[in-house]
């Protein structure tokens, strides 16, 4: 017995030593490692005992299961059923076993560690259910080694099989409506209810309940089936969820293949453009803001015995703006629809206008490539306004009202109206800053010192405007800084902030007022430029031609230190329309000054020499000799600081 031992344990390692090698060379094949390849080599193996190999040429899965089958008693089951499952890749295989032995093997795929593997022994009539989890010792040897015992299945007289599967219609068609029929007979001794599921592949058709199916009772069970392009297997189980204890399970399910053909084909054929007010057709002219009919004619082929519905969409440069469904009968060749997008323009340019039917591919048809259709339109304003001459002198002084007049031609098929706007546009210098704890201030060419905390207030006034804003080139964290339009209305308010390169909001009326404090140090703000709307005129299709004029009013001389200079005045037709590059006109105009007061003596009164809080009269001779009357003011200063402010008027 010794000796038989050690047999016994050298034929055990000498499979393992040969499946590891199957596992690492895909040279040596799977039969190599069986027991039984013929009969003359079958023998009755012990568990542990392996016969001597014999080679054949079929190539070796990665992982080796084998073993032996016993029964309770310890005697040998000869030719038993093995069927080994992974459960968790859901795959099976019969184990290889032979009428001379107890022993089985088998290769299975895709094992890794954690998989749990279940076998399925029977005899025919007992059984032996068991389930062993793969662990990494299992992997790194590339060989499982179990022996399994057959226990006493319980007693049922049950029995549901799954006899043949038909369907009514010989040829499918994608579509067709058909009836699959189930031949379900019960071979049991007893009354029996369940489910009968039929499937598509791995889509679920259906499921049908059976009742109170009598021992020896055959039923034919339909079900209805739309078909759809492919090839399919369709497969009937009955009590899919083995709910029901059988003396034979292997006999609860069966599958046919089916094929279904191509069916259906959709064709654009003709696209067409109406104006939806008119009914006219749209041949060369699409306006901005028309509303046009989209005609489409759909060609529809379906063979199939069911009707169904198809999407057609409306495409603007590849962009679906629109979607209908359209119906269609069954059993029809080249019926022809005709239908109608509608399509609000509402954006002017060149556009491709397409018009697809089944857009997201849901119907694999005969022809593909005759699903859309499309047209290149050009959609314009069909008006054009143009500033053709803008007139005014090139230079005036103060105190001059300066005329504006301009020129403004239109074109086009279609009547349109249109504002003309006069705009002023000039670069002035007016900031303050903190420099040595007093705050200096530049308005023009005018330098300014004031206390550190002084409130300063400033108006920019552009006599007659419509609206006027300015341009901050920047606000640096001003204690207070507000802006305010006509009538002292806050319009924004910048205090605290940091900005650059700024717009103000545009404020109604002739003048802008800035409200401003400063307290911190390198805290300040810098106004470069001021914008003004001086007139608004009308102007239309109706007339080819048309003259509108402004006014530039520079009466106001107190505001020489903003007017003096070089203005850019721009006519405007503020409209889109088919050629916007001609919608407006600059000039420049220079405004040179028309004052020019001057200081010609200053005269100390009493006493000559002050005591400290004692009043002191000064006397000061000033002239005008400039061309024009004007007003200004004269301001005391003590040590760069203001002390008294008077207006005074020159002539």
């Amino acid at each position: 017995m010794k000796e038989k031992r050690n047999w016994h344990a050298i034929g055990t390692l000498v499979v393992i030593t040969l499946c590891l090698s199957g596992v690492m060379s895909p040279a040596i094949p799977q039969s190599a490692l069986s027991p039984f390849n013929n009969a003359s080599n079958a023998t009755d193996a012990e568990p542990g005992e392996t016969p001597s190999p014999t080679p054949t040429q079929s190539p070796a899965p990665p992982f080796y299961i084998y073993g032996w089958v016993l029964y309770k008693n310890g005697e040998k089951c000869y030719n038993p059923s093995v069927r080994i499952s992974n459960l968790n890749a859901s795959e099976s295989v019969n184990a290889e076993t032979s009428a001379n032995t107890n022993f089985f093997h088998a290769f299975i795929p895709n094992v890794r560690a954690g998989d749990v593997i279940q076998f399925n022994v029977t005899d025919g009539t007992l059984y032996n259910c068991t389930n062993h989890t793969i662990t990494h010792e299992n992997i790194t040897a590339g060989v499982l080694n179990i022996t399994l015992e057959l226990e006493t299945p319980p007693q049922t007289d049950l029995d549901i099989m799954v006899t043949n599967i038909s369907i009514d219609k010989q040829t499918l068609f994608d579509g067709d409506i058909v009836n699959i029929t189930a031949n379900v007979t019960n071979n049991g001794s007893e009354n029996v209810s369940f489910c009968l599921l039929f499937k598509a592949d791995e889509n679920e058709i259906g499921s049908v309940p059976v009742d109170e199916m009598m021992p020896g009772e055959e039923r034919e069970i339909s079900i209805r089936w739309n078909a759809t392009f492919g090839k399919h297997n369709i497969t009937v189980k009955a009590d899919p969820e083995d709910e029901i204890s059988e003396f034979n399970e292997s006999n609860n399910e069966k599958s046919v293949p089916v094929l279904v053909n191509v069916s259906r084909d959709f064709a654009i054929t003709h696209i067409s453009l109406f104006n939806a007010s008119s009914g006219e057709p749209c041949n060369k002219s699409i306006f901005l803001g028309d509303e046009l009919l989209i005609n489409f004619s759909l060609n529809i082929t379906n063979l199939a015995n069911n009707g169904d519905y198809v999407e057609v969409a409306l495409l603007i440069d590849n962009n679906t703006v629109n979607k209908t469904d359209i119906s269609f009968a069954e059993n029809i060749r080249n019926i022809s629809r005709d239908w109608a997008f509608k399509w609000n323009v509402n954006k002017t340019g060149n556009y491709t206008i397409t018009v697809c039917v089944d857009p997201e591919d849901r119907t694999v048809e005969f022809n593909e490539s005759n699903n859309n259709k499309s047209l290149n339109v050009n959609v314009s304003m069909g008006f054009d306004f143009s500033v053709v001459n803008v007139e005014m002198p090139s230079e005036a002084k103060m105190g001059d009202v300066v005329r504006i007049n301009a020129t403004v031609t239109s074109e086009g098929m279609r009547k349109a109206h249109a504002p003309v706007e006069f705009y002023d546009r000039k670069r002035i210098n007016l900031s303050a800053s903190i420099e040595g704890g007093e705050i200096r201030k530049v308005k023009g060419d005018t330098i300014i010192m004031h206390p550190w905390g002084s409130k300063m207030v400033d108006n920019i006034t552009i006599p007659n405007a419509r609206k006027i804003r300015v341009h901050f080139l920047h606000v640096y964290y001003p204690y207070s800084l507000k802006i305010y339009g006509n009538d002292f209305v806050e319009i924004e308010d910048l205090s605290g902030k940091y900005m650059e390169d700024y717009w103000t909001e545009w404020m109604s009326g002739d003048t802008i007022r800035i409200e401003s404090e400063l307290r911190g140090e390198g805290s300040g703000f810098s106004i470069d430029m001021y914008e003004a709307l001086l007139s608004t005129s009308n102007v239309s299709t109706d007339k080819s031609e048309a003259n509108v004029s402004a006014e530039l009013n520079l009466s106001m001389q107190e505001m020489g230190w903003a007017l003096v200079g070089t203005h850019n005045i721009t006519v405007k037709v503020n409209v889109t329309d088919d050629n916007p590059t001609n919608n407006n006109k600059s000039k420049e105009i220079n405004v040179r000054p028309s004052l020019d007061f001057a200081l010609l003596n200053i005269t100390f009164l009493t006493p000559k020499e002050p005591l400290l809080n004692q009043t002191v009269k000064i006397n000061v001779t000033a002239a005008n000799f400039g061309t024009e009357s004007g007003t200004a003011v004269l301001s005391v200063l003590c040590d760069n600081i203001t002390v008294n402010e008077t207006e005074i008027t020159l002539n």
